[in-house]
């Protein structure tokens, strides 16, 4: 989440990353600095289907689990985020504080969205309920949407099919990185 941003950082290395494009609505924000690792192919041309297996990735609670790369599984579990939202998606790969920003991959290592947000378990709690798994994220369209505003052209990643968990699992590594957030 980038909610009040002043400064963002790389995780690994505390690099200084500057923000070229924010989106409050949606909490994303394109940064740019010298950062190591490979482009994620954008899953633009098949929508998401329900039921569909994902995976998602990120850096929660990183002084409790530490400062690698977690990697959970689960499904798409509704087509709209709260309130139908359609720029939005549920999923109920597990994630955690610290998730947020995090990729939601397809079972190739299409990037088909970017976790945002978890239902919290407090406001269920006073209606009498339990929420599990509640999870949503922003597709990847409005990514490649808001590079597009910010006059970037995304460099073009080849659709992977290739579904060897361990191969898929490794071009995460190789894609996704900490972002620390100062506000």
């Amino acid at each position: 989440m980038i909610e009040d941003g002043v400064k963002f950082q790389l995780g690994r290395t505390n690099r200084e990353l500057q923000p070229i494009a924010v989106d409050h609505l949606h909490d994303l924000a394109l940064l740019q600095g010298d950062v190591q690792g490979s482009p994620i192919a954008l899953r633009l041309g098949a929508p998401i289907w329900l039921g569909e297996n994902v995976l998602a990735s990120g850096y929660p609670l990183m002084d409790v689990l530490g400062a690698d790369l977690k990697v959970t599984t689960g499904n798409i579990s509704g087509l709209t985020g709260s309130g139908g939202d359609v720029s939005r998606f549920q999923f109920t790969a597990p994630i955690g504080s610290g998730s947020s920003g995090g990729a939601i991959i397809d079972e190739c290592g299409n990037l088909i969205g970017v976790t945002s947000a978890s239902l919290a378990h407090g406001n269920m709690r006073e209606r009498g309920s339990i929420s599990e798994n509640v999870n949503f994220g922003i597709r990847s369209a409005l990514v490649h949407e808001m590079i597009a505003a910010a006059g970037f052209t995304p460099e073009p990643t080849p659709i992977s099919t290739n579904n060897d968990r361990r191969h898929v699992v490794q071009r995460m590594r190789d894609c996704v990185v900490s972002i620390i957030v100062h506000t």
